[in-house]
């Protein structure tokens, strides 16, 4: 019955016996147990060995009980050990080895990630205690071996990931972990979007969802920190004053009946010793700040409905403020009851037409109560008008904040909104008209048009399905399970939570409806979110504004094709469900803020839409709380423990919103669900058996998620693409775990071209490095070293495969099989040695690349004496450029240097910011400036006009030719003087010498352009292939002078700098079907001391002798030029097309024109020489007599 005389003491340890008469108690035994599959309690450890990680409760009990399962294992502990990770410690049973990876990996396959044991140590024995318990304190610390964790690197990371961990409640996050994984959410996304943004870094909610990571979110505000964000300007009065009411404001008006009580309500613990000056002071303050909580709704002369908020100097706090005197002995029972009247009767002194929004009911045990019995509660009772969920977000930690300073002796200062919800409800009533919002019109009628066959036998009634008739149907999730549908889902399918209970809900209800008899797979689901869509409002930051925001709108959602039998049983059609969902959610314009917009504040299409709210089933997730267990009772204001929601009666008349609402939160924990329906309309036993289909449907989604098939990209995770599921589908199930998909870069796509035309013959883009070493290779290491590099650039692990609309992409498998291979020829006789090194690299690069597999790179490491070897790279052209070569040799040694730690190297910017900024830029400016450079041009420039398409007979060849360093001075000089650049002279000579042997006076061929973005930080410094091809056009005059040709080419070219990004087949397309060429020259200027590369320095054993290497290009003829103290020529030719004498003879005839240039270069063109004497005596003898 309890403890005698001890009140406070049976309460602790007594419950109320729901299963004996008024008055019964139950012990509470601390011990924990479940339900097994027969009906049995099965013990599973202790209520004091509960522990929180991570902000879920975590049975201690329950996972050394899975432990001890893992074979081998005789007896297990888990604590908690530094940093808040579990750390589990076995005793193998005996003659039985136990690898602490295999625990763990087992413990894995069991329990939701974020129990798994970080780190399980074996112990000979478990050290116990005088009386044989196990001595949890004297287990040895865990020697952790240094994790995968990536520290953040640059001032933008260290930034977000200290604002990460700030929102997320965690001591650390690393640069790869999802926002999402971790347990955030879209409400939690806008706080981290504004403390982000209050130290420096600016980027969206939706960017949160698309980038989700440190790293990527880090990099993305970097790319935009050029553009400056203008704050939204507050309208004449800031946030005081009168506003048109919002969509959710006019949903409730139109509904009909009363809505005086539709309040939200929460019971806070107070501070300790809070007297009524304290509690006054407090409550002032943060009214004062929040302009919502002294608002209201009337109807002005003229009948139209408005919102006003009115200085915080014409409210007087004390007549909100009623203080109920209690005995802290009271029977809990009693307390409750107290609780309940007291809330009730607050809720009715709201009068919202009058500016009563908001009220205080302070339960104050006395000052004879003796701590702790003496902190009192505070019920804060708040019209729904004046806040929403995310609200109490803000108006806690205020209360908290203002009462510690008005206790200190100060005046509270409590930080001002950016934007109030006056200044934010004339930006919606101005976005409702914009032509572009009401374009969306189409689409929402798409939704709300398909079938929604009635689930209840009637409509639903507002005159007759009233508030005061709502009945509840609650489901509870365990925390094991919580944490596995808030994080390990949403990571498993790169989504959100919402993604994931929606899911659970259409299974559910298609399930229930099918049972009932009710036809069709396609539903409608009236969906509220949080409203705070600050992206359509430029400027706009609601992150620190109270007020009511909710969007409602609908969904449709169609499982047509997903076996239901299959999802409820955690099968891949589970894994299709989320799928579905999640695409068409992410389909939703703006999060669904439009529709409320286009129905309520835009005359136009508000007749176009339902005038009742679509959609018989209403959800809302409303988030995270955190647990009261973790408030300090010093600070206080956080929910008080043990008294459940706080419900009232509603308004007679306010009608029920939907035949079933659906509210979902987590509390300490635990997901929560509530089922509400009138029984005007609905029977028990139905709501019943429909919370009963989502339970199973929650199970079989936990059950999914430990499947080996769990997870997987959808359309909206790759959006540089356009591409299906069934296109994502086809390459998982081919290449494993994909992290991205992305269109290739401009150059990707023609060598793609180039490669796939080259089949079976010679593919030419296929480019070998060899790097001599001496030392000792260690060849595992080095292996390791090469995969780590794969691992730090998702770019190297490509392959590129069609889409069903036959468009190619570039797949981004998440790991793949290194190919690296080791031969020895060391046996080989030193004569024969050098002639089978080089036979084993021509096999090596005449081996062809298939694109579509991955890895498009591969590694040879050739030994060739006891301390001597050759590292042989080899890869497709489609992965890297010249500048990017010698970047990624060094980052392959640094890699080697460093070993198994290679978290010391600075982390890479991705490849992939360089295809979305691609992806970014409007072709548009870009195509109209190529088709005006172009315009005019007669036909393509061909010195072998016969050779076209011919495929490649024979591998490519190459002839170096060097200038003089006289020569070169000269040119440099003339570069200097005439304020042109070096490349531009190599252009206009080849065009003399390409318009000389074509007989044309217009000239095009291709030019290799660096094509490195300078918008994008560290762009000089990352890897891949950036190059592109683009024309080059050179008119010649022969009464104008190479100075001045000079100088005119320059310009041409400088106009055309920030359009070097755009494709040679887009290029072509806008320029017309006369732009073509067959040569092509380069100007290699990389800022890399390629030479550095074979410095004397020690590499863990292994110096670096030479580097060499070989690459080609499909032209029949092309030149890439490179200077240090002498301009080098390097001829890439055909030799099937292009004989070495007709080489030599080209680059005597350019020589001849750098020198012409050089000597005189205010001569005309016509007066520039471009044959040799020998060549002139042969093709241009002079024939008969002397003319006269």
């Amino acid at each position: 019955r309890g403890y005698l005389g001890r009140a406070g003491l049976t309460a602790g340890s007594f419950v109320a016996d729901p299963f004996g008469g008024v008055g019964s108690r139950l012990y509470r035994t601390g011990d924990l147990v479940r339900w097994d599959g027969l009906g049995s309690l099965v013990f599973v450890g202790r209520a004091d060995f509960q522990v929180k990680v991570r902000g879920q409760r975590v049975e201690l009990g329950e996972v050394e009980s899975v432990l001890g399962r893992c074979p081998g294992v005789a007896a297990a502990v888990v604590v908690v050990g530094e940093g808040g990770r579990l750390v589990g410690y076995v005793v193998p049973e005996v003659g039985v080895r136990v690898d602490p990876g295999v625990v763990v990996e087992f413990a894995g396959s069991v329990l939701p990630g974020g129990v798994v044991p970080s780190v399980v140590v074996v112990l000979g024995e478990l050290p116990v205690t005088a009386s044989g318990k196990v001595d949890r304190a004297a287990l040895p610390a865990p020697v952790v071996a240094r994790g995968r964790h990536c520290a953040p690197r640059t001032a933008a990371e260290h930034t977000l990931a200290s604002v990460f961990a700030e929102v997320l409640g965690l001591d650390q996050v690393g640069l790869d972990e999802s926002f999402f994984a971790l347990g955030g959410d879209s409400i939690l996304s806008i706080r981290l979007v504004s403390r982000a943004k209050a130290r420096g870094l600016v980027f969206t909610p939706q960017q949160v969802f698309e980038h989700r990571t440190v790293a990527a979110l880090a990099a993305e505000s970097e790319i935009a920190d050029g553009e400056t964000t203008v704050a939204l300007a507050e309208l004449a009065g800031g946030g005081i004053g009168t506003f048109p009411p919002t969509p959710v404001i006019r949903y409730l008006i139109e509904r009909g009946g009363h809505f005086e009580r539709f309040s939200q309500s929460v019971l806070l613990d107070l501070p300790d010793a809070t007297d009524p000056d304290r509690l006054l002071a407090t409550i002032t303050a943060v009214l004062a700040r929040h302009d919502m909580l002294r608002s209201r709704l009337y109807q002005d002369a003229n009948g139209q409905w408005q919102m006003e908020t009115r200085a915080a100097t014409e409210i007087d706090t004390g007549t909100l403020v009623r203080r109920i005197a209690f005995d802290p002995a009271t029977d809990p029972g009693m307390l409750a009851e107290l609780i309940a009247t007291e809330h009730q009767a607050a809720v009715e002194r709201l009068r919202p037409s009058d500016g009563v929004v908001v009220q205080f009911v302070w339960l104050d045990p006395g000052s004879a109560a003796a701590p702790p019995a003496r902190t009192g509660r505070v019920i804060v009772v708040a019209h729904h008008l004046a806040v929403d969920g995310v609200s109490w977000r803000i108006l806690l930690p205020d209360f908290a904040a203002a009462s510690y300073q008005v206790s200190t002796g100060s005046v509270p200062s409590l930080p001002e909104p950016a934007t109030s919800m006056r200044r934010w409800a004339h930006a919606l009533a101005d976005d409702a008209v914009r032509s572009e919002r009401a374009a969306e019109l189409v689409w929402w009628q798409n939704v709300v048009d398909g079938p929604d066959p009635p689930i209840t036998e009637r409509p639903l009634d507002p005159g007759r399905d009233l508030a005061t008739a709502l009945r509840d149907v609650s489901v509870e999730t365990s925390p094991d399970d919580t944490s596995v549908l808030l994080t390990r889902l949403p990571e498993l399918y790169h989504g959100g939570v919402l993604d994931i209970l929606l899911t659970a809900l259409v299974v559910a209800s298609s399930r229930w409806r099918a049972e009932r008899g009710i036809p069709g797979t396609s539903m409608l689901i009236r969906l509220e979110g949080h409203g705070r869509e600050q992206q359509v409002v430029p400027g706009a930051d609601l992150s620190r504004t109270v007020g009511w925001f909710t969007t409602v709108f609908p969904v449709r959602v169609d499982l047509q094709g997903i076996d239901l039998d299959d999802a409820l049983a955690g099968g891949h059609d589970m894994g299709s469900a989320v799928k579905r969902v999640k695409e068409h959610l992410r389909a939703v314009p703006d999060m669904g803020i439009g529709y409320g917009l286009l129905r309520y504040l835009n005359p136009d299409t508000a007749g176009s839409l339902p005038r009742a709210e679509p959609g018989q089933i209403s959800f809302n997730y409303l988030g995270q709380v955190p647990d009261s267990a973790d408030h300090d009772t010093a600070v206080g204001w956080s929910p008080a423990d043990g008294f459940g929601d706080l419900r009232y009666v509603p308004d007679p008349d306010m009608p029920a919103s939907a035949a079933v609402e659906i509210n979902a939160i987590v509390i300490g924990g635990r997901l929560r669900v509530g089922f509400g329906f009138p029984e005007t309309l609905l029977a028990h036993a139905e709501v019943d058996r429909l919370a009963e289909r989502w339970r199973e449907a929650l199970s079989a989604l936990v059950s999914h998620a430990r499947g080996r098939d769990a997870g997987g990209l959808t359309p909206s995770d790759v959006p540089l693409v356009d591409v299906t599921q069934s296109d994502l589908d086809t390459w998982e199930e081919r290449f494993g775990a994909l992290t991205d998909v992305w269109p290739p870069a401009p150059l990707q796509a023609g060598l793609l071209f180039h490669a796939l035309l080259a089949k079976p013959s010679i593919d030419a883009y296929t480019v070998q490095v060899e790097l001599h070493l001496k030392g000792a290779v260690d060849s595992a290491r080095m292996r390791r070293a090469a995969q780590a590099l794969l691992e730090r650039h998702a770019n190297l692990r490509v392959a590129f495969v069609p889409a069903r609309d036959g468009t190619f992409v570039q797949v981004v498998p998440a790991a793949v099989d290194l190919p690296f291979r080791e031969i020895d020829l060391t046996d080989l006789p030193e004569a024969t040695r050098t002639a089978e090194l080089d036979r084993v690299l021509t096999a090596d690069r005449a081996a062809p690349f298939d694109t579509s597999r991955a890895p498009l790179v591969r590694f040879l490491l050739v030994t060739t004496g006891s301390h001597e070897s050759r590292l042989v790279w080899t890869n497709h052209h489609t992965l890297l450029d010249g500048w990017s070569m010698p970047l990624a040799i060094r980052e392959l040694l640094a890699l080697y240097v460093a070993g198994d730690d290679g978290s010391a190297l600075p982390r890479p910017r991705p490849y992939r910011d360089f295809l979305s900024w691609l992806h970014r830029r409007d072709p548009a400016e870009s195509r109209a400036a190529w088709a005006t450079a172009l315009a005019g041009v007669d036909g393509p420039t061909l010195l072998l006009p016969d050779a076209r398409e011919r495929p490649l007979s024979a591998p490519p060849e190459s002839a170096l030719f060097t200038v003089s360093e006289d020569l070169t001075a000269g040119l440099t000089t003339l570069a200097r003087t005439r304020s042109t650049t070096l490349n531009t002279v190599t252009q206009v000579a080849w065009g003399i010498v390409l318009g000389a042997a074509t007989s044309r006076h217009d000239v095009t061929f291709g030019s290799t352009v660096s094509g490195r973005a300078p918008h994008l930080t560290g762009v000089e410094s990352m890897i891949g292939l950036f190059v592109n091809t683009v024309p080059t056009r050179i008119t010649l005059n022969p009464r104008e002078t190479l100075g001045r040709l000079l100088a005119r080419t320059q310009a041409e070219q400088a106009a055309l700098l920030d359009h070097h990004h755009l494709g040679l087949a887009d290029i072509q397309r806008a320029a017309g079907p006369d732009i073509g060429f067959d040569t092509a020259t380069v100007f290699e200027s990389y800022p890399i001391d390629r030479g550095g590369l074979t410095e004397n320095t020690d590499l863990a054993g292994i110096r670096v002798v030479d580097v060499r290497g070989v690459d080609a290009t499909h032209y029949p003829l092309s030149v890439a030029f490179s200077v240090d103290t002498q301009l080098r020529m390097t001829f890439h030719y055909r030799p099937d097309l292009v004989d070495r004498a007709t080489v030599d003879a080209m680059a005597g005839r350019l020589t001849r024109v750098l020198e012409a240039m050089a000597s005189d270069p205010d001569v005309t063109l016509a007066r520039v020489d471009v044959l040799g004497s020998g060549e002139r005596g042969v093709l241009v003898p002079v024939r008969g007599g002397v003319g006269v």
